[in-house]
C-alpha cells in the first residue's frame, strides 16, 4: 500500500474519531432532558450508548463511502473535501435537532423544517458555514500531525476494539433488558436521533431461553410503579371520574384485525351487519395508524402514534385501562395474534393488566381465532357480576388458511380488476372475514344469552384498513401507505338506552378514549386533557389525524395527505396521487405537530 494511501485512511480514522467526540458533546444537551435512574445497568449503558451511537453517526460515511475510495482514488484534496463536507452535515443537523428535541421533545423531519421561519434558515446557515471553517482547520492541522508522526504507533487498532466491544456490550444489554421489560434501560431510547438499538425477544422466546410471560408479569404487572415516565405529561391534569350510574356499564370490544367498512355487508359479515343495524354507526372514520402497532395504539390512547416509543419503552400504560381497573372493572384481553409483537399492548396499553396471551394463541391461524371465542366463553362461564367488566376481544383474520375461495363473496367494486393474483388476494380476505365473522356470532349470542347485553356497552371496529389495489397503484394490504383504502375502519356501538342512528362526521380512534371516560366512567376532565379526540355523540368532526406506522407519520387534512419519512415528505391527494406541495396550509401542520408535544413535559 502506498504512503499517500496510509496516511489518508490514517488520518480518516483519526478525523472520524474527533469528529465522534464532537458529536458526543453536542448529544449532551439530548441528556439533560432524561431522568437517570438509580440504576447501575442504566448507569453504564446510558454514557456507552451515548458514545458509541455518535461514533456510528460520524463514521459510517467514511467506513462505507471515504475509506473504500482512499484506496481507489487517494485524491488528498477530493478525500479532504468530502470528509469535512460529511462532518459539517453531521455535526451542524445535530446542533439544529438538540434545540429543536429541547423545545418539543421529538426529532427533526424534512417536514418540520417547512414551518421554520427565514431567520432560523439563515441561522443554520451561519451555524453551517462556523462548523465548516473550524472542520477545515480540525482537518489540516490533523493531518500535519500525523505526517510528522508516520511512524509512530498510534493505538487505532486497540482504539476500533475497545469500541466494538463496547457496543457490543450495548447492544447485548439492551436486546437483554428489552427481552425482559427492563425499562430503566429501554427507556432511554428516544432520547439519540436515529438511535434503533437491536431487538431479538421473539427470537430469545422461540430458543426457550426466556418466558415472556413470566417476565412480563414480574417487570411491568408488579413493578409498574418503578417506570420512570417523569418525561410525560399523561394525562395533563389529574382526572375527576365517577360512574355515572349505581349499575356501572360493562365494556366488551371486539377488533377484527384489518377489516375495510366496505366489507361489512349480508354477505361476508352476516352477523356484523345484523348488529350494525341495531347499533350507533359511524360511517367516516379512521385509525390513526395503517399498522397494528398504531392502530392499537390509538384505540387505547387516543393521541398521535408519534408518542408510540416513549410509551413503549416506558412501559405506560392506557388512562383508559388505568380508570377501568381504578373503578374495580374486570379487566379481560385476549388476542389471536397475541399481546406481544406486532401491536406490542403487553407494553403499553396493557402493561397493568395480568394473565395476557402474549404470543398467539395457536401457531394454527384459524384455531388462534377459535381459541378468542373459547377463552372468552370460559370467562363468561365464571363471571360474577358484583363487578363490571371491560373485555377486549382481538381476531385476526386467518387469510394465509384459507384453502377454498368462494369467489361469490367478492364485492362489485373489487371485481373490475380481473386477474388471477386481484381475485385470489380480494377472495382470501373475504373468505378470512366470513370465518371471523362466524366467532363473533358465538361471542354475541353468549353475551345475549348470559343476559348481559343490556348492560354492556359493545363496541365492534378494527385496528387499520385494508387495501386491494383501489388507486392501481398496486399496493395489497396494510402498513405500506396513508390512503383510506388502509386508514378507514368501521365503528359500530350497541349502547344500552341509546337509540340506533348514523353519524357522518369525521371521527377517529382518537374519539373512544374521550366517549368511553365521559359516557361510562363519568370523567369530567376535558377531552384535551388526556386525549387528542372527541366524544363521538358530541358531533365533532376532526380538521387535522396525525395517524403512523412502523417508520414514518402523516398528518391528514381535507383531502391532503402530509406523509413524513423523516429524511423527506411528500403530499398526496385522497387518491394517494402526488400533488404540489407548494399550498400545504402551516398553520394547521403546526397545530398538528404542537399535538405531537403536547403529552411531553
Amino acid at each position: 500500500m502506498g504512503t499517500q494511501k496510509k496516511i489518508l485512511l490514517r488520518w480518516l480514522g483519526w478525523f472520524g474519531l474527533i469528529n465522534s467526540f464532537i458529536a458526543t458533546l453536542i448529544g449532551l444537551r439530548y441528556l439533560f432532558f432524561y431522568s437517570f435512574p438509580a440504576d447501575a445497568l442504566a448507569l453504564s449503558y446510558v454514557p456507552l450508548a451515548s458514545v458509541t451511537h455518535f461514533i456510528i453517526l460520524s463514521n459510517l460515511p467514511i467506513v462505507l463511502l471515504l475509506m473504500p475510495l482512499s484506496l481507489i482514488v487517494p485524491n488528498k484534496r477530493l478525500i479532504f473535501f468530502l470528509a469535512i463536507l460529511f462532518a459539517t452535515f453531521i455535526n451542524t443537523s445535530l446542533i439544529v435537532d438538540a434545540n429543536f428535541f429541547a423545545e418539543n421533545r421529538y426529532h427533526l423531519s424534512l417536514l418540520t423544517g417547512v414551518l421554520f421561519n427565514p431567520l432560523t434558515y439563515v441561522l443554520i446557515t451561519i451555524q453551517f458555514l462556523v462548523v465548516l471553517v473550524f472542520e477545515s482547520m480540525l482537518a489540516n492541522q490533523l493531518f500535519s500531525r500525523l505526517k510528522r508522526a508516520e511512524k509512530k504507533p498510534l493505538y487505532g487498532k486497540q482504539i476500533a476494539w475497545l469500541i466494538l466491544i463496547c457496543w457490543g456490550y450495548v447492544q447485548g444489554l439492551h436486546i437483554w433488558a428489552d427481552a425482559t421489560y427492563y425499562n430503566a434501560i429501554t427507556g432511554f431510547t428516544r432520547y439519540l436521533p436515529a438511535y434503533r438499538p437491536l431487538h431479538a425477544k421473539r427470537d430469545l422466546a422461540r430458543l426457550g431461553w426466556i418466558d415472556s410471560e413470566a417476565l412480563r408479569n414480574e417487570r411491568v404487572v408488579k413493578k409498574l410503579g418503578e417506570a420512570f415516565a417523569e418525561e410525560l405529561s399523561y394525562p395533563i391534569k389529574p382526572m375527576t371520574c365517577s360512574e355515572k350510574s349505581s349499575k356501572p356499564l360493562n365494556v366488551l370490544m371486539i377488533v377484527v384485525d384489518a377489516l375495510r367498512p366496505e366489507m361489512v355487508d349480508p354477505k361476508i359479515t352476516p352477523t356484523i351487519e345484523k348488529f350494525k343495524e341495531k347499533a350507533i354507526q359511524f360511517n367516516n372514520h379512521y385509525s390513526g395508524g395503517t399498522s397494528s402497532r398504531m392502530g392499537a395504539f390509538s384505540i387505547f390512547y387516543g393521541i398521535p402514534s408519534t408518542y408510540w416509543r416513549t410509551f413503549h419503552d416506558n412501559q405506560r400504560s392506557s388512562i383508559l385501562i388505568d380508570k377501568f381497573m381504578d373503578h374495580q372493572y374486570q379487566v379481560l384481553g385476549i388476542s389471536s395474534a397475541g399481546f406481544g409483537s406486532p401491536t406490542v399492548l403487553d407494553r403499553t396499553a396493557f402493561a397493568r393488566v395480568n394473565d395476557l396471551n402474549v404470543k398467539k394463541l395457536s401457531p394454527l391461524e384459524k384455531e388462534s381465532n377459535r381459541l378468542v371465542t373459547t377463552k372468552w366463553l370460559e370467562w363468561l362461564s365464571k363471571y360474577k357480576s358484583e363487578r363490571p367488566f371491560f373485555s377486549y376481544l382481538h381476531y385476526d383474520p386467518p387469510m394465509n388458511a384459507i384453502d377454498v375461495i368462494d369467489f361469490n363473496l367478492i364485492p362489485e367494486q373489487f371485481l373490475t380488476k380481473q386477474t388471477d393474483e386481484h381475485l385470489k388476494e380480494v377472495g382470501r380476505y373475504t373468505q378470512s372475514i366470513l370465518f371471523v365473522d362466524s366467532e363473533i356470532n358465538t361471542v354475541l349470542e353468549s353475551l345475549k344469552g348470559s343476559g348481559l347485553q343490556k348492560e354492556t356497552v359493545i363496541i365492534i371496529t378494527s385496528d387499520h384498513g385494508y387495501e386491494l389495489n383501489d388507486y392501481d397503484t398496486g399496493y395489497y394490504g396494510h402498513a405500506s401507505n396513508y390512503s383510506r383504502a388502509q386508514l378507514k375502519t368501521p365503528l359500530f356501538i350497541l349502547w344500552p338506552d341509546k337509540e340506533p342512528k348514523e353519524f357522518s362526521q369525521r371521527t377517529s380512534h382518537n374519539d373512544i378514549v374521550p366517549t368511553l371516560l365521559t359516557e361510562v366512567l363519568g370523567c369530567s376532565n376535558p377531552e384535551s386533557d388526556y386525549s387528542s379526540g372527541f366524544n363521538l355523540f358530541s358531533g365533532e368532526s376532526w380538521k387535522f389525524l396525525v395517524t403512523g406506522s412502523y417508520d414514518s407519520y402523516a398528518i391528514v387534512y381535507g383531502d391532503k395527505v402530509v406523509v413524513s419519512y423523516g429524511a423527506y415528505y411528500e403530499v398526496l391527494n385522497q387518491d394517494y396521487l402526488p400533488i404540489s406541495s407548494g399550498d400545504l396550509d402551516k398553520g394547521l401542520l403546526e397545530s398538528a405537530m404542537k399535538e405531537m408535544k403536547r403529552f411531553y413535559k
